[in-house]
C-alpha cells in the first residue's frame, strides 16, 4: 500500500479542470511544473488507494504490436524525451507530460486522414487529462479547447477551435488483466471516456505498469489489445513522424474560439 497527501481527493467525486473564463493562474503553474522521468516504482497500490498514473501511463521502451480491429497489428512504444513522454503507434504519436497534479495532453498525431489535433488550456499549451493521483470510480471533468491542422502546412482544419466538455472515468485497476490474444499483464487500470457524467462509455482505455497504451475499445466496435511482445534489441525503436510547423504555444487569441460548451461533433470529438 501507499500514500500520498495531495489537496483532498475523495473516492468517487467529480474533479473539474479549469474553465475556460477563469484566469490562467494555475494554467500558468502547470505549465512550469515538470516532473522528469523515469518515475522510481513505489509499493502495489492496493483499492481505495489513490494511484499514481504515471506508473501506468509510461513505458520503458519496450515494443509491442498492438492487435487492430481492421486486421493486422500496430507497433508500440513507450518513449521519454525530456519531460515528455509519448505513446508511439508506428510512426503516430500521442504526446503526454506529468505536472505536480495532472497528466496533461499535447498533440495526437494518429487520428487519420492526414491531421493531427493539439489542446490547450486556457494561457497554455496541452490540457489535464486527469489527475496524476486518482482512486477507483473518481469522474475528471475536462474542457480543452482542441484545434485540427492538416500535417503537411498546420493549416487549421474547419469548422476550427472549439471548446470539448466530457468526463473521463477511473473504471477499474486490475493486479492482472487477460487480453484476447493470450497475453496477461500485470497492474492494468482501465478509464472510460463519456460525453455527459451519466452517460454510457463512449470509449475505453488500459493502461498498462511498465508498457504505457495497451488497448482500447470504442462503442462503435472498433478496438485493440497488446497482441505480441518484442524481446528488447530485437527490433529498432519507432521513429516517430517530425511535423515540422507544429505550434507548441499558447492560442494567444483563445476568447475568440467557437464557443462550444458541449462535445464536439464527429469527427472532431477527442479523448
Amino acid at each position: 500500500m501507499f500514500t500520498v497527501l495531495i489537496g483532498s481527493l475523495v473516492a468517487g467525486s467529480v474533479f473539474a479542470s479549469q474553465n475556460p473564463d477563469q484566469a490562467s493562474d494555475s494554467a500558468s503553474s502547470e505549465a512550469g511544473n515538470f516532473i522528469y522521468f523515469p518515475i522510481i516504482h513505489v509499493s502495489k497500490p492496493e483499492l481505495g488507494d489513490l494511484f499514481h498514473m504515471a506508473r501506468f501511463m509510461i513505458g520503458y521502451g519496450r515494443l509491442y504490436e498492438v492487435q487492430i480491429f481492421q486486421g493486422g497489428q500496430t507497433r508500440f512504444q513507450s518513449q521519454t524525451e525530456d519531460a515528455r513522454f509519448f505513446h508511439t503507434k508506428g510512426i503516430e504519436w500521442e504526446e503526454l507530460w506529468a505536472t505536480n497534479q495532472h497528466i496533461m495532453r499535447g498533440t495526437d498525431t494518429s487520428p487519420g486522414d492526414e491531421k493531427y489535433y493539439t489542446l490547450r488550456d486556457p494561457g497554455i499549451y496541452g490540457s489535464a487529462w486527469s489527475p496524476r493521483f486518482w482512486s477507483v470510480g473518481d469522474v475528471f471533468e475536462r474542457n480543452p479547447l482542441v484545434t485540427f491542422y492538416r500535417k503537411d502546412n498546420c493549416a487549421v482544419v474547419e469548422p476550427g477551435p472549439g471548446w470539448h466538455k466530457t468526463y473521463l472515468r477511473f473504471e477499474a485497476y486490475y493486479q492482472e488483466r487477460l487480453f484476447e490474444s493470450g497475453i496477461t499483464l500485470n497492474n492494468v487500470v482501465e478509464f472510460t471516456w463519456l460525453l455527459d457524467l451519466d452517460g454510457a462509455p463512449i470509449e475505453k482505455y488500459y493502461y498498462a505498469e511498465n508498457y504505457g497504451l495497451v488497448g482500447w475499445w470504442s462503442n462503435d466496435r472498433s478496438f485493440s489489445y497488446i497482441s505480441e511482445e518484442h524481446a528488447a534489441g530485437s527490433r529498432p525503436p519507432n521513429e516517430r513522424e517530425n511535423i515540422s510547423c507544429l505550434d507548441t504555444g499558447a492560442l494567444v487569441n483563445w476568447r475568440l474560439a467557437k464557443l462550444l460548451y458541449g462535445p464536439l461533433e464527429s469527427p472532431y470529438r477527442v479523448k
